[in-house]
């Protein structure tokens, strides 16, 4: 097999791009521009969703920042490390040149299709602005960095960008051309959308330096967005952010943008089966049988499209069990890990085929050690990545997976929290100092994703009890309420070599079910010497 599921968007043609993504939760709410923000972990799909309203809407009409496509955010972040201004004049001046960055970009996607404004005209003010500061011609991003940085490259610390620009008698003002452009957009009825995405390609330590950046970008679309509605315009500035980063900023005490914002998560997992469902289709041109209307063109029946490349089951050290759900479990309910997976299994099986096509000749015990051993080696690598990250923000880490190393994947509440409080667990925020133990720790705990939180339902019939699992990478708003047992999240379960507890097989977004004797083994669990008492 020479496919390949985890494809990025631009790498197919735009007339199958309906085919190979699925929309997530959020979509329609970021579609009808109720919010400003998208925050979710690496791998979630932010990009992807930018890149096909970019597609469905047209790309005319949606502007990208990307920082792949421009300096801008490096020489931000140099800047920062470098200036000794107030950290209230830092913040400012930067959001005030992301919002130059935003506007100009927008007035230069504006004049593009105009060849001869009209004479007195909005659009004439806005063209005389552009070319009175060479930003009419070229790439507006590099001109627009050139204009508020220093000879030697370095962004200047200036509030007042109009201080920078170009001053003469008969010459458009920043302000005069920013009024020009928000009564255009309103006489007009134009509609366009900034997307400003992948800010952290540039690097982070998680310092104060780069907290001051994550205030400045957030502040600077929060602000555009709030010019642009008070106008009546139907354009917007729209940010994708990791949660990382996010969750890094100060600038609103952590709710001043929360209500325009929203947390991109897969929390249903036949969205991500139809997903995938969707790529092998495509791969294969596997084409629908019975069409329900004149663009459905391919099939997304798990007969015909996962079954086609793996089995329904396979066989673990649990038994025999659903072969996508054992994947999905050992993932962050992302795309990217997702999708990433089930390419490294398709690599790992295609190697035991000689002749294509030959798939259905592949052995249970074949496809079984296919899986367990991707499964594996993945997810080594996705703690390793989560190691390397979150080790940027804590000191700690390291000894949060020994303490859990070769035990149990469940425990009671009442357990953990002695546990941790006698072993003298803690993490150590870098940038603050400030130390979490005990309850802040299990919470910090469940927002990074190593532990998830069950809540015992009132339902629950005699002799079974059974617990709602909560994990911070399925729940859409991460809250943390009342909880009665705690588990692991599986993705940890090799590299911590964790004792599954009685065998339980846990699986994220389905509930956990505990018999009478396992409850009773639970309970009679003792951490001291990490085994259970009779």
């Amino acid at each position: 097999m020479t496919i390949r599921l985890s494809r990025y968007v631009a790498e197919y043609e735009s007339h199958i791009l309906n085919y190979i993504w699925e929309p997530p939760n959020i979509f329609e709410i970021v579609k009808q521009q109720q919010i400003n923000i998208i925050y979710g972990r690496k791998g979630s799909g932010k990009s992807t969703l930018i890149d096909y309203i970019s597609a469905s809407e047209g790309h005319n009409k949606i502007i990208t920042i990307r920082t792949r496509n421009t300096d801008l955010f490096s020489k931000i972040i140099a800047t920062l490390n470098e200036a000794k201004e107030e950290p209230r004049v830092i913040e400012e001046s930067i959001s005030s040149a992301i919002q130059f960055i935003i506007y100009t970009s927008l007035m230069r996607n504006l004049i593009e299709p105009v060849t001869v404004p009209r004479p007195g005209s909005y659009m004439e003010k806005i063209y005389k602005f552009l070319v009175q500061n060479e930003l009419h011609q070229g790439s507006v991003f590099r001109r627009a960095i050139q204009i508020i940085s220093t000879l030697d490259g370095k962004l200047k610390i200036c509030p007042n960008i109009q201080n920078i620009l170009k001053i003469s008698e008969g010459f458009v003002s920043y302000e005069e051309a920013l009024y020009a452009l928000i009564e255009y957009l309103h006489d007009s009825k134009t509609y366009r959308l900034i997307c400003i995405d992948d800010v952290d390609e540039v690097g982070f330590s998680f310092s104060e330096f780069d907290r001051f950046f994550v205030n400045s970008i957030l502040s600077a679309v929060i602000r555009s967005n709030v010019r642009f509605l008070e106008s009546g315009s139907n354009i917007r500035a729209l940010l994708s952010i990791p949660t990382e980063l996010y969750r890094h900023a100060s600038l609103w005490g952590g709710d001043w943008a929360s209500h325009s914002s929203a947390h991109l998560v897969w929390s249903n997992s036949d969205m991500l089966q139809s997903l995938v469902n969707k790529r092998i289709a495509v791969e294969f041109n596997i084409r629908s049988r019975n069409p329900r209307f004149d663009d459905d063109r391919y099939s997304i029946s798990k007969n015909y499209t996962w079954l086609r490349v793996f089995p329904d089951k396979v066989r673990t050290t649990y038994g025999v069990v659903n072969a996508f759900e054992y994947v999905l479990r050992h993932t962050f309910y992302t795309p990217r890990h997702l999708l990433g997976l089930l390419d490294m299994i398709i690599s790992r099986i295609s190697k035991q085929i000689e002749i294509p096509g030959s798939i259905d000749k592949i052995t249970e015990k074949d496809w079984s050690t296919a899986f367990s051993d991707s499964v594996e080696e993945f997810t080594y690598s996705a703690v390793k990545n989560w190691m390397d990250l979150y080790s940027l923000i804590y000191d700690g880490l390291d000894e949060i997976l020994e303490a859990f190393t070769s035990r149990p994947n469940v425990w009671k509440k009442s357990q953990l929290q002695a546990y941790l409080i006698d072993s003298e667990i803690n993490l150590v925020r870098k940038d603050s100092n400030k130390t979490y133990k005990g309850a802040a720790l299990i919470k910090l705990l469940y927002k990074l994703g190593f532990l998830g939180l069950g809540v015992k339902e009132d339902a629950s019939p005699i002799g079974v009890d059974y617990y709602r699992l909560h994990f911070s990478f399925i729940d859409q708003y991460e809250k943390m309420g009342g909880w009665d047992i705690c588990v692991i999240s599986p993705l940890f379960t090799y590299m911590c070599e964790l004792n599954e507890f009685a065998n339980l097989y846990l699986v994220p977004h389905k509930r956990l079910v505990l018999r009478n004797k396992n409850t009773k083994l639970l309970q009679n669990y003792d951490f001291e010497s990490n085994s259970v008492t009779v």
